[in-house]
């Protein structure tokens, strides 16, 4: 500016370049020093969007558990009663009787109970040689002659036939020896009495006769001696006298056998003319008891003792088995260690007993914590009871977990006629009044013993996981188990059908409640993520455990944004695309069907991959237009959350800022003013992009670039502005006249 030296009006002539640099700070322009969020990001986070993250249907295709368990035992009784009287004169004679017994294979004789009733056991006098025509000891010089008793009695009398050579005082002496066998025959061994049983007995007349010792009472028992035979020592007693003993030669013109043994006193089997000799002997015997006990006569039923229950009175148990054949009949054969014994046979029971029959059984569990069904059944029927028989019993041995037992004969409910027996582990479920069917079957439940698996990582509970995991299994039962099978499997998701994925199989293992069934490392058998099934079932053959349960595996992620970097400044006007890559990195795969969310600043999520476009390579492009009503000017964080079903989400932020484009028109009406003059620049700041005026911008004006405040500095609050200068300020003053730049 120029002031002239004349007197003339003075005039300012101002060149105004005027040059508004702008730097707008309110909310709709901040500066470019904002700050600018800086939010991270959270890995790692499954976020559920509502329907926009479905998970699949747990596959339905095994429901429920069956099995076989082990063969249950069937046990069939029937048996016989007969109480008719069965009488036997003389044991000797006839000694056997028979009772029906079942024809099919696998029967037993389970109890046997026969009542004997009026036994009696006579004298007996037996003649161990009639003939006495020979002379068979010309002198009795301690001569032993046997004899054969049976059982246990005495020896009343003996009776020998003989001759005293001359009319003198003669005596004849016995003593009772038991036997052994010496070589070929049996010799005398031990005395059995100290004493002789006949002592000093007198022989009189001087012909052959029987000579008879009475009243001996000697005791004998037949257990004592070898083969019940004994000996009679005689021995002569007298001078000029000589006994002789008849009998008869057996090997010359004799019967050709040996009724007894005579012996010299050297015990050496005596002889005459080369030929052995029978003595003439006759013994009478008496038993204990004429009514005896049956253990006083050795009462035997098939070789086994009949229990005494009185004097006259006996009874015969056997409880093993003695049907030897399935001929229809069993028989029974009596014995006495007497001779002649009667008895009557009064009471015969039978229980006939069929153990051969073994039947599988099944189970079927419906679910965690529901009982195990079992079924025991004979699907082929039971045609083993015969008609001859009655008190038809069937029995199940099962195990004794089992309750609610029903028992069925086809279409019969048999369930109130049976008893049950507690035998330790097992009971025994006893069918009364059973028969013949075509189709038994008995039903019961236990208890599902599998109460849960626990499935921990290291020792963390869980139930989802991620594929680098190794998942340790472990079951608990609600009582304690040493035996039987586990099968622990994991089933794939439905989208690769719910095959079979994992087995852990084991049939070794400690006792006790909880149990280890197996690591799973899951990275080496999956290749798709998800719902997996898990059914562990185990049975010990009358116990089993049903477990069903699903574990969810993720597969682990990362996301990158790879593009723009971070604090990119951005034009209002730019459409930008922002880059990210979602990988599955576990299985080192790109993730191309991945769910792209994200927000900007504090907003909600977009619809699923709203304007996002997969590229290749796990990348995705997502369009962005900086003109979105969501974005502020200056700093803005866009939120990305990339998500699968099964995937982990990821979250990633990205700070950017925005700069509005602006334009600035202003007006003068003229640029040369005299120096008292004021004047007014109107101003228009106009948003490019909105097309609508910025106010409340900060205007500084500069005169030479030095600050000027002018007379006024008006905003309109519709972008337009008014700034008057008076050109008669100092700034104006002291710079002389000319041109300025405002």
């Amino acid at each position: 500016m120029k002031f002239g030296r004349s007197n003339s009006k003075k005039k300012l002539l101002i060149l105004l370049l005027l040059s508004f640099g702008m730097i707008l700070t309110n909310l709709g322009l901040p500066l470019f020093n904002s700050l600018f969020l800086d939010k991270g990001y959270e890995e790692g986070n499954i976020i559920d969007f509502g329907d926009q993250y479905i998970l699949p249907k747990t596959s339905d295709s095994i429901p429920s558990s069956n099995g076989v368990g082990d063969k249950v035992n069937i046990t069939l009784h029937q048996s016989i009663l007969n109480t008719s009287t069965i009488s036997f004169s003389n044991l000797d004679n006839a000694n056997i009787f028979q009772e029906p017994a079942p024809k099919f294979q696998g029967y037993n004789t389970s109890n046997i109970n026969i009542d004997v009733d009026d036994i009696n056991a006579p004298n007996k006098t037996i003649l161990y040689e009639d003939a006495t025509s020979a002379r068979v000891i010309d002198a009795v010089n301690t001569h032993y002659i046997s004899f054969k008793a049976r059982g246990v009695g005495y020896i009343e009398n003996i009776s020998i036939y003989l001759n005293r050579t001359a009319p003198l005082l003669t005596r004849l002496s016995i003593s009772l020896y038991n036997s052994e066998l010496d070589g070929s025959i049996p010799k005398p061994f031990n005395l059995v009495y100290a004493l002789p049983i006949v002592d000093l007995s007198v022989i009189t007349g001087n012909s052959p006769h029987w000579h008879n010792m009475t009243n001996i009472g000697s005791l004998f028992n037949c257990s004592e001696t070898y083969n019940d035979t004994f000996y009679l020592n005689i021995e002569e007693i007298g001078a000029g006298v000589d006994i002789e003993i008849y009998g008869e030669l057996t090997t010359i013109g004799g019967d050709g056998v040996n009724d007894n043994y005579v012996l010299d006193n050297g015990e050496n089997e005596f002889n005459i003319a080369g030929s052995k000799v029978d003595a003439a002997v006759e013994i009478d015997f008496v038993p204990l008891n004429n009514t005896p006990k049956p253990s006083q006569i050795g009462l035997e039923i098939n070789n086994k003792s009949v229990s005494d229950v009185s004097f006259q009175k006996g009874k015969y148990l056997m409880t093993e088995s003695i049907l030897k054949d399935l001929s229809g009949t069993i028989d029974f054969n009596v014995s006495a260690d007497w001779w002649d014994v009667s008895c009557n046979i009064t009471r015969v029971q039978i229980n006939y007993t069929k153990t051969d029959l073994k039947v599988d059984s099944s189970f079927e569990v419906l679910g965690n914590g529901q009982d195990v069904f079992w079924n025991v059944t004979k699907s082929d029927g039971l045609n083993y009871f015969d008609s001859r028989f009655n008190n038809y019993t069937i029995n199940f041995t099962i195990s004794s977990r089992w309750t609610n037992i029903e028992v069925w004969n086809g279409g019969t409910n048999k369930t109130d006629d049976i008893i049950t027996d507690y035998l330790s582990n097992y009971k025994n479920i006893q069918v009364l009044n059973a028969g013949n069917g075509t189709f038994w079957f008995l039903n019961a439940t236990s208890s599902n013993l599998l109460m849960n698996i626990k499935k921990y990582v290291v020792t963390t509970p869980a139930d989802t996981f991620n594929y680098t995991n190794l998942v340790h299994f472990n079951g608990t039962f609600s009582s304690p188990i040493s035996n039987g099978n586990i099968n622990h499997s994991i089933f794939n998701p439905l989208v690769l059908n719910d095959q079979l994925n994992h087995t852990f199989i084991n049939s070794s293992f400690g006792s006790g409640n909880d149990l280890y069934f197996g690591d799973w490392d899951i990275s080496d058998t999956i290749t798709k993520y998800g719902k997996f099934r898990t059914l562990t079932l185990w049975n010990n053959g009358t116990d089993a455990g049903y477990f069903r349960d699903n574990m969810t595996i993720f597969a682990e992620t990362s996301l990158i944004i790879n593009q723009p970097s971070q604090n990119t400044i951005l034009n209002s006007g730019a459409i930008f695309n922002i880059t990210i890559t979602y990988n599955d990195i576990g299985q080192s795969r790109d993730i191309s069907v991945g769910d792209i969310y994200y927000k900007i600043n504090a907003g909600t999520y977009s619809s699923v991959n709203e304007s996002v476009e997969y590229i290749d390579n796990g990348q995705y492009n997502i369009t962005f237009d900086c003109n979105n009503t969501e974005f502020n000017y200056g700093s803005n964080s866009i939120t990305i959350r990339a998500n699968n079903t099964y995937y982990h989400n990821q979250t990633k932020t990205l700070d950017i800022t925005i700069l509005g484009e602006t334009e600035l028109d202003e007006s003068i009406l003229k640029t040369s003013f005299d120096s008292t003059e004021t004047f007014n620049i109107s101003l228009f700041y106009n948003d490019t992009i909105k097309d609508s005026g910025i106010f409340g911008a900060i205007r500084t004006v500069y005169v030479n670039s030095t600050p000027y405040t002018p007379l006024s500095n008006y905003d309109y609050g519709d972008g337009n502005y008014n700034i008057t200068v008076n050109c008669d300020d100092d700034i104006f003053q002291s710079q002389g006249y000319g041109y300025f730049n405002l």
